[in-house]
């Protein structure tokens, strides 16, 4: 028996200290009109150049109001379908502490996420 996926395809978008970038990426996200659901992973790694303000703001401004949000050890979770592109949603994790300058891997926090897409993708 198939596999029933959530989401056809799951983009993992790592991000540090990229504040006068993230917007373009996010646009660039939610401009993929689809007929099947998608889910966008922002993962920023605890930038201190005002990122996680930002992507709140992108949140606040084009998507419904998160229907997941928690706090856990180590990141802010913020879930979201965005308003008019039912098909996107994003799955932002603010990460407390820099997980690269300790060699801490972040793809464990993924996985409840990459375990339900058909196809991974990944945006650097």
């Amino acid at each position: 028996m198939e596999k029933k996926y959530k989401y056809m395809v799951c983009t993992r978008c790592s991000t540090f200290n990229q504040a006068s970038f993230i917007v373009d990426s996010m646009n660039g996200f939610t401009l993929q009109e689809t007929s099947f659901p998608v889910a966008t992973l922002i993962v920023d790694d605890a930038s201190m150049d005002g990122e996680p303000e930002v992507i709140k703001q992108y949140l606040k401004d084009y998507f419904q109001n998160p229907y997941r949000e928690e706090e856990t050890d180590y990141a802010h979770i913020i879930c979201a379908r965005h308003r008019t592109n039912l098909n996107c949603e994003f799955v932002v994790f603010l990460l407390k502490y820099n997980h690269y300058s300790i060699k801490k891997p972040k793809i464990p926090y993924l996985y409840e996420w990459l375990d339900n897409a058909k196809y991974i993708a990944l945006c650097e």
